[in-house]
């Protein structure tokens, strides 16, 4: 399945999961995750939202759209909303993508944390890592570091380099990514399903994705 990634860089996650959803989000199939940005489609737009319901289990999903978006609105007002995802490293046809209980709220504190260079969580079973150097950075499938416990080999692991300038370039670039997300395909979804909610539900996700 194609995600438009070309080249070496990196983008902003979420994963998804489709089984289940009510009538009015129109989802056909399911993805391994979901690139955030402003080419995001209808359909995965939808799977981000159905997958906010699903990893929150106190907001309640209904078949009513209304009532469904007003319990996530008072979900995001009580600061109470986690989901999986985060950093994409890629190269061509490598990826380490974050793993379990790495969290997409957390975007800006990880990307900070890489920045400053900083042992950064992007998940376990895996644990990928991250390796510094002068002028390289790499990033690590598994931990061959030792970090959270026995160094795994690092002949059986993925990895991802990047020139540190590079980096940093590809780092500046995701939050105008997920800025672009919100503000265009999100909201114009949420402008579909009830136009009467979309802008109180664009900002308080921009609240949460730390880019208010």
């Amino acid at each position: 399945m194609a995600y438009r990634l070309k080249g070496k860089g990196i983008k902003i996650i979420s994963n998804a999961i489709y089984i289940g959803a009510p009538g009015w989000l129109c989802i056909s199939d399911n993805k391994e995750f979901i690139l955030l940005d402003g080419n995001t489609t209808k359909q995965e737009v939808d799977l981000f939202l159905f997958g906010i319901f699903i990893y929150n289990s106190s907001i309640c999903i209904t078949d009513n759209s209304s009532e469904s978006l007003q319990n996530l609105l008072d979900a995001f007002n009580s600061d109470e909303v986690v989901l999986s995802g985060g950093p994409l490293f890629y190269e061509n046809d490598t990826r380490i993508l974050p793993s379990c209980c790495c969290g997409l709220e957390q975007w800006h504190e990880v990307v900070t944390g890489i920045c400053n260079k900083r042992n950064v969580w992007l998940g376990h079973d895996p644990f990928p890592v991250i390796e510094y150097g002068d002028n390289l950075t790499t990033i690590w499938s598994d931990d061959c570091l030792g970090i959270y416990g026995a160094a795994k080999p690092k002949d059986n692991l993925n990895s991802i380099e990047f020139l540190v300038d590079g980096l940093d370039c590809c780092l500046d670039k995701l939050r105008g990514d997920i800025k672009a997300f919100v503000t265009i395909p999100f909201c114009n979804r949420l402008n579909e399903i009830d136009h009467y909610m979309a802008d109180d539900l664009m900002f308080a996700v921009m609240k949460w994705l730390n880019i208010a």
